[in-house]
C-alpha cells in the first residue's frame, strides 16, 4: 500500500511539474508596451541576437511577490538588458495600477521591463501556475521551458549552462562605487541631494537618482 500511494505522488508530482512549465519549444512572437511606455517585440530581440529571458507571473501570485526581486537581480547581474541576455516580466491581468503597485513593492528597485495585462501571450505560451520562468534562444527555442526552483544562484547556473556570463549594466553605477548615501529601503526615487521624485517620469534624461539605495543613470524615457 505505501509503495502504491509512494508511486502516485510520484506521477502527480511530475504530472504538476509539466503543467506548470511551457508546453512549447518555439517562441511565438508578441509585441507589447511595457508600463514605461517602451514597446518591445520579442523576434526583433532575437534578431538582434539576445537570448531573451521571462518571468511569466500575475500581479496577485505570492510566490512571484517573493522572487520578483531575484529576477531583477539577474537582470542587474547580466547587464540591465545591454549584454546578451534581456529580461522581461509578463504579467497575466493587473490593471496598470496593480502593475505598477507590484512593481513598486516587489521589484527590489530594478528596472526590468515590466508588461502589463498580457494574457494573450500567457495564453499563447501555455501558462499555468506562476511564476513560470523560460529562456529563449536567439534563433526562437525555448532551451528552458521552466526555470524552477528560482533564486539568483539557480539563474546563474543555468545562464552559464548556454555559454552566458555576468556583464556590468551600462549607464549605472553600484553603490560600491561611489560614496554611500543611506535612505530608507523602499522605492522612493531620489537626486543626489536627497530631494524626492515625484516618479519616473519627472527625472530629468541623463540625471543620476537614488532608488532603494542604489544609485542609476536614468538612459530612457
Amino acid at each position: 500500500m505505501k509503495h502504491l500511494l509512494l508511486t502516485i505522488a510520484l506521477i502527480l508530482g511530475m504530472g504538476m511539474n509539466v503543467y506548470s512549465q511551457t508546453p512549447l519549444t518555439n517562441a511565438v512572437d508578441f509585441t507589447h508596451t511595457d508600463l514605461d511606455g517602451n514597446t518591445h517585440n520579442l523576434f526583433s530581440l532575437l534578431n538582434s541576437g539576445k537570448w531573451v529571458a521571462i518571468d511569466f507571473h500575475a500581479y496577485w501570485c505570492g510566490t512571484c511577490m517573493t522572487l520578483a526581486a531575484d529576477f531583477g537581480q539577474s537582470f542587474q547581474d547580466y547587464g540591465c538588458n545591454t549584454s546578451d541576455v534581456f529580461f522581461m516580466t509578463i504579467e497575466l491581468e493587473g490593471t496598470t495600477n496593480q502593475c505598477e503597485d507590484f512593481d513598486n513593492n516587489y521589484g527590489g528597485g530594478h528596472e526590468v521591463p515590466y508588461l502589463c495585462n498580457a494574457s494573450s501571450i500567457h495564453n499563447d505560451y501555455g501558462i499555468q501556475a506562476f511564476p513560470t520562468i523560460i529562456l529563449i534562444n536567439p534563433n526562437g527555442v525555448i532551451v528552458e521551458q521552466d526555470i524552477w526552483p528560482f533564486d539568483t544562484n539557480i539563474m546563474a547556473s543555468t545562464l552559464a549552462s548556454h555559454g552566458l556570463n555576468p556583464a556590468t549594466c551600462s549607464g549605472t553605477v553600484s553603490i560600491q562605487e561611489m560614496e554611500e548615501v543611506n535612505y530608507e529601503l523602499d522605492n522612493r526615487m531620489y537626486d543626489l541631494l536627497g530631494r524626492e521624485y515625484k516618479d519616473y517620469n519627472s527625472i530629468p534624461l541623463g540625471s543620476m537618482y537614488i532608488r532603494n539605495n542604489n544609485k542609476f543613470i536614468k538612459t530612457k524615457q
